[in-house]
């Protein structure tokens, strides 16, 4: 057992310790918790400011405010070639740390005031793709007319949810999938015109039930008319809200739960977890297989410590944020296609590089947004 700084002990295995080798990392000496409140620490998700871009001067929405020192380009100029991020190159030094200059790095390259790509708009929103009419909807993409949604993906006419897929006009729900016209729903799949449902499926016209699948007209999980059931509608039409928030609390205490919601899940711990195996301690995951410590991640196999990282994601280890296509990729923040690299922050297809900043473009081979050749690259990173 190791004592964090929280003074919380915490556990590393055997099976940790091989993983760790095998990327050539040293043990870590924070517990998952305080790893994970570290790599969230660089992502901001809701707090945004007006400010003007520093490089067109247009005034702008940024996740950075004005008194910044930072300098800080609108989405458009950010990934323009209006500026070259090998500009702002440093040459390594031995005398001094690594991370004394990777931070000096950090505070010179631009930033982009929102991460955005392909969005119509979609001013006031961070880390968001290919989303029209979308309002602080952060960590989605394929959104339209949108609205207060968390970590979503293609929905349409949404609103204060967290964690929809293919969902339509839902409203003050979480962990849902393939929902229509309903409100207030928990974990329910493929469930419509219905409110205040828990841990459903396939339920339509249905009020206040938890734990039910493939029914219609219920009320408290009890079948009933089309008539009697529109009657009960019309009876809680005028109830105060709170007062129906409280009665469905208590209806829900008196239906069994899960001890953890996996759907399709082999030798895994955790919940909210669909297609995984050997998920270890992770948190709404998706088509994961030999990893632990994630969370909100899709598509990684054989890592470690990841949070909000998906698709394509191979051998890495902390990282947050971003994902596509990253292999052997370790320490970095909004990450994008960019294999073989260490300590990276804002950067889209850089391969085998370390200690970068701000590349929106193919490149390789690069030390502190420095190009060397090949060899130059190997040589220099062995010695660092």
């Amino acid at each position: 057992m190791k004592k964090c700084s929280c003074q919380n002990d915490f556990e590393i295995t055997e099976e940790d310790r091989k993983f760790y080798q095998k990327i050539n990392v040293p043990e870590p000496t924070l517990c998952p918790d305080c790893r994970q409140q570290r790599r969230m620490a660089f992502r901001n998700e809701r707090s945004l400011y007006r400010r003007s871009c520093d490089l067109c001067d247009r005034s702008i929405i940024a996740t950075f405010d004005a008194d910044s020192p930072l300098t800080v380009y609108c989405p458009e100029c950010w990934w323009s070639d209006k500026w070259e991020p090998k500009d702002y190159a440093q040459e390594f030094d031995f005398s001094r740390s690594f991370f004394e200059q990777f931070q000096e790095l950090l505070g010179k390259v631009p930033k982009s005031g929102v991460l955005q790509v392909n969005n119509e708009n979609c001013e006031y929103n961070s880390l968001l793709a290919f989303s029209k009419n979308t309002y602080m909807s952060p960590g989605s993409y394929l959104m339209e007319n949108c609205y207060y949604s968390r970590k979503s993906q293609k929905c349409k006419d949404c609103v204060n949810s967290n964690v929809l897929n293919k969902c339509e006009l839902v409203a003050n729900s979480t962990n849902c999938d393939g929902c229509y016209s309903s409100s207030n729903l928990i974990n329910c799949r493929n469930c419509s015109f219905s409110t205040y449902l828990r841990d459903c499926s396939s339920l339509q016209n249905c009020f206040l039930c938890s734990g039910l699948k493939n029914q219609q007209y219920c009320f408290k999980n009890k079948q009933y008319s089309k008539e009697d059931y529109e009657k009960i509608l019309a009876e809680y039409k005028n109830k105060d809200q709170n007062e129906i928030d409280r009665e469905f609390q208590e209806f829900n205490k008196s239906i069994p739960k899960k001890a953890q919601i996996q759907l399709n899940c082999e030798n895994s711990t955790g919940d909210y977890l669909y297609n995984c195996k050997n998920a270890i301690e992770c948190s709404d995951c998706f088509d994961t297989e030999d990893s632990k410590y994630l969370v909100e991640c899709a598509g990684v196999k054989d890592s470690m410590d990841l949070t909000i990282h998906d698709k394509e994601i191979e051998l890495c280890y902390e990282m947050s944020t971003g994902g596509e296509k990253n292999y052997n990729s370790k320490f970095s923040y909004c990450v994008v296609a960019s294999p073989n690299s260490d300590y990276l922050y804002s950067c889209f297809y850089l391969s085998d590089s370390f200690g970068c900043d701000g590349f929106h473009a193919r490149a390789k081979n690069c030390i502190l947004n420095k190009q060397y050749s090949k060899e130059e690259y190997e040589q220099l990173k062995e010695k660092s």
